[in-house]
């Protein structure tokens, strides 16, 4: 899996399936047909590690590391 971030959107990519999503601070809302789907990120060290919900419930987690080391990582949102 792999997830390509560009500002506020980005898509994530498992085998052929593209799934775009809006990011909101910290939160990957997907758009349809995977609204229910949304990512819950928090900062850790050069990356975030990650929660996948559906409905609210967490159905995995993963790591988001940056592809170019740690001055690619995004800016975090204020506060």
């Amino acid at each position: 899996m792999t997830k390509r971030i560009e500002g506020a959107r980005g898509t994530t990519v498992l085998g052929p399936l593209r799934m775009p999503f809006r990011v909101e601070g910290l939160t990957l809302r997907y758009d349809r047909p995977f609204r229910p789907l949304v990512d819950m990120l928090e900062p850790d060290g050069d990356g975030f590690r990650g929660r996948a919900t559906v409905g609210g419930r967490t159905f995995g987690t993963f790591e988001l590391r940056p592809e170019g080391g740690a001055a690619a990582r995004p800016p975090l949102p204020p506060g």
